[in-house]
């Protein structure tokens, strides 16, 4: 639709939409979208902060992280990881180009798919009697091309993404084999399953 009412030269904009709707003189609706999409960006960054902030907690409970990560406040919300995760991601938004924070984020996630679907394939070979709730069909071949999907896109990324992911990568390896692999405590594949069995129950 876009391209039919102007040139899609003219659309290389952020706001592709409202330009255009301004264009066929609909400032009024422009606004309107404009107004949405800053909602639907707020949102997001809302929903994101709490869900990093639960998993920062996760893992502060199982030893990786320091537990301060994992205190709650009297709504159970883990106050601590969610001022964190706000603090460094205001601190990284005012100071950095976003869009290297955009395929930073990009190949991180991109990196945590890719392991996903690997570990499809080992999970179903190394516990194939663990109850599971949904199954993946297809087996290997399906997570094979979903990881093989995530590399080609990772391998499409600029370079200078990758040296900050590798930066970044290789200081959490180091804090998890100097604090987290210590303080774990799922520190062997039976208390995995039994805690899954557990979970399970």
């Amino acid at each position: 639709v876009l391209t039919g009412i102007t040139s899609y030269k003219n659309l290389n904009v952020p706001d592709a939409l409202s330009y255009t709707l301004k264009l066929v003189g609909r400032s009024n609706v422009s606004m309107i979208v404009s107004l949405g999409t800053i909602i639907g960006i707020l949102a997001v960054i809302f929903a994101s902060n709490f869900a990093t902030s639960q998993i920062m907690s996760t893992m502060s409970r199982d030893g990786l992280l320091p537990k301060v990560f994992s205190k709650k406040n009297k709504k159970d919300v883990p106050i601590v990881s969610l001022w964190s995760v706000g603090l460094v991601g205001a601190g990284l938004a005012g100071f950095c180009n976003l869009k290297d924070l955009a395929n930073f984020a990009s190949i991180a996630f991109l990196l945590v798919y890719g392991m996903v679907s690997i570990s499809v394939i080992v999970f179903r070979k190394k516990y194939p009697d663990i109850k599971r709730s949904f199954k993946t069909p297809l087996v290997p071949f399906v997570p094979i091309l979903g990881a093989g999907c995530c590399l080609f896109l990772m391998s499409n990324l600029k370079l200078n993404t990758w040296i900050i992911f590798s930066i970044v990568l290789v200081l959490i390896l180091i804090s998890y084999f100097l604090y987290g692999k210590k303080h774990s405590i799922i520190k062997d594949n039976d208390n995995l399953i039994e805690i899954k069995k557990d979970e399970q129950n």
